[in-house]
């Protein structure tokens, strides 16, 4: 059983620099304003390089159990050695160390294959396009005896996922370390895994995709072991050694010399913008209005690059039509070291976004009144700080019979999700509808009724007088215990039948129980410190109420509104 009661868990720091698409979150919903554009400013001289984006993807070694800052610390100092400008791209900040500035990265401990593949879209909506993917996993796999028969199948499924989702990257896939904690183990890698690797790499290759191979075993042995499955310090710095000769294989200082291309689009809400993503750093002359053009009727009226990564340009546009079909092409690319031609005629099709808000995008909200809006922030301690609602009317709301929540979130890299939950109001009084508080005085532990459930992200059930809907309301901390015995909830993971306990962690969660289903989730607004967490639908990855996750920051955009109907 796990508990919240005190923040016994490590704080993950709020994510850093992250070169999203040269637009700023401005204004609320409901009419006020949304995205404005960030100017082009402070552009490198061509000799100063872009950074090249790594994303360490793995289980413990990748966090680097048994030595401060794993691989990544001694990898780091080598690669900018050499010149590199290097940006560690991931979710997780944990294990970093000293000479480590970017800790970033996705290592999952205890994790196998199958629960690497179940996170990935999350990661990668998350995170910025990684250039290059270091992968090295499945010891888990073998240790738990879990599916052994597919194991290698499953290895080349995760990568075929991973070159799919991001064509451009260069995927480096290693083998097994040595383990010496136990010989069953270590003979089944022998035997089932390891020496396949190298053929499922060429097939891919030979399939067009960017993989390579790399034989990160040989390089430690017994002694560089901490324990028998993780390396010391000796053993990381010899990984990071032969991660080192791999990327600077594969990607120059400059990125790749192949010529930009332009790969993704997408609309971005506000109804007037789209980011066009490019493979590698381009030029600042590549971010003029003369160069692209938007089909259907659309013009475009500016274009900003990314300060940072120099890779995503900002279109300003004249109205797009929500969820309409539209085509981005630009001319003129080079890229900023003006090694690779020119490209021409590039493409990318992009929809346009939904508004932002639920009048515009649940057809119910019409009836409803909006009582609370609320700018989610990355970070809150509403212990000692309320809220600081844009919207909050809740002093002359009419009385009312139901109260419904919409909580919508949008990334650079992925359109506009959001969820609209309505119900039987749980209380006439709409001072404790807002995030429950200690000052609000809102507590709800209860079941609700009717609910009407509207959501754009896929799994989700969707449908009108639903039952067994269920609020977990409340400022302080919880356990996974199910002790109200909510039907289907666990005791060891946290989900919709949680226990409160004392603590300021906070929890503002409405479930599906018939479901299995975590509808919407915001916590950790309480005063414990670090990033809050916000989800819509169940966590694929880890617990369902993404309690723990600390994801807020890398949603650009992410809002609650409370309506109620009179």
């Amino acid at each position: 059983m796990k508990s919240l009661a005190k923040d016994w868990f490590s704080t993950r720091s709020l994510l850093r620099h992250r070169a999203r698409c040269g637009a700023a979150v401005v204004g609320l919903l409901l009419g006020l304003s949304g995205l404005a554009a960030h100017g082009a400013s402070g552009a490198p001289s061509i000799q100063q390089p872009a950074p090249v984006r790594i994303l360490p993807l793995g289980d413990s070694i990748t966090t680097g159990v048994g030595a401060a800052g794993g691989y990544r610390a001694s990898l780091y100092a080598r690669l900018v050695n050499a010149g590199y400008a290097v940006d560690f791209v991931g979710t997780k900040t944990s294990n970093g160390a000293a000479g480590l500035p970017d800790s970033d990265h996705e290592g999952h401990n205890g994790f196998r294959m199958d629960q690497l593949n179940a996170g990935l879209d999350l990661w990668l909506d998350a995170d910025p396009d990684p250039d290059v993917v270091l992968l090295l996993i499945g010891t888990n796999d073998f240790a738990q005896n879990y599916d052994l028969a597919n194991a290698t199948n499953r290895l080349e499924n995760l990568i075929v996922r991973v070159a799919t989702a991001r064509p451009y990257a260069r995927i480096l896939v290693s083998n097994l370390l040595l383990r010496t904690d136990d010989a069953w183990t270590e003979a089944a890698i022998q035997a089932q895994f390891n020496p396949y690797i190298p053929g499922i790499v060429t097939r891919q290759a030979a399939l067009g995709r960017r993989v390579t191979f790399v034989d990160l075993r040989s390089l430690v042995g017994a002694a560089d072991l901490a324990d028998g499955v993780h390396p010391n310090q000796s053993g990381y710095t010899k990984l990071a050694g032969g991660w080192f000769k791999a990327i600077t294989g594969v990607i120059g200082r400059d990125g790749s010399n192949d010529a930009p291309a332009l790969y993704r689009a997408v609309g971005q809400p506000g109804g007037n913008k789209v980011c066009v993503f490019f493979t590698k750093p381009v030029a600042d002359s590549v971010a003029s209005p003369l160069n692209f053009t938007v089909s259907g009727g659309v013009r475009v009226l500016g274009a900003a690059l990314d300060p940072v990564a120099k890779r995503v340009v900002t279109l300003t546009t004249t109205a797009q039509t929500a969820l309409a079909n539209y085509n981005v092409t630009v001319n003129r690319v080079t890229d900023r070291a003006r090694t690779a031609r020119i490209a021409r005629n590039l493409a990318a099709a992009f929809t346009g976004s939904r508004p932002r808000g639920a009048v515009g995008n649940v057809a119910e909200a019409a009836g409803y009144t909006l009582v609370y809006a609320l700018e989610v922030p990355s970070g809150a301690n509403y212990g000692t700080q309320p809220p600081a609602y844009a919207v909050d009317r809740h002093t002359t709301v009419l009385p009312f019979s139901r109260v419904a929540y919409y909580l919508e979130l949008a990334t650079t890299n992925s359109p506009l999700r959001f969820v609209w939950v309505s119900m039987t109001a749980p209380v006439p009084d709409a001072r404790r509808l807002g995030v429950p508080t200690v000052a609000s005085g809102a507590f709800f532990q209860q079941a609700v009724a009717n609910m009407n459930v509207v959501s754009s992200v896929p799994g989700i059930v969707n449908g009108t007088g639903l039952g067994g809907g269920y609020l977990e309301f409340w400022p302080g901390g919880y356990t996974t215990a199910n002790t109200p015995g909510v039907p289907g909830a666990s005791n060891t993971l946290f989900d919709w039948g949680d226990t409160p306990v004392a603590g300021d962690y906070g929890s503002m969660q409405i479930h599906n129980v018939p479901a299995g289903q975590t509808l919407l989730s915001f916590n950790r607004w309480g005063g414990t410190g670090g990033a809050a967490d916000v989800g819509i639908g169940n966590n694929p990855v880890d617990d369902p109420d993404w309690t723990l996750s600390g994801l807020a920051p890398v949603y650009p955009i992410k809002a609650i509104q409370v309506f109620v109907k009179p």
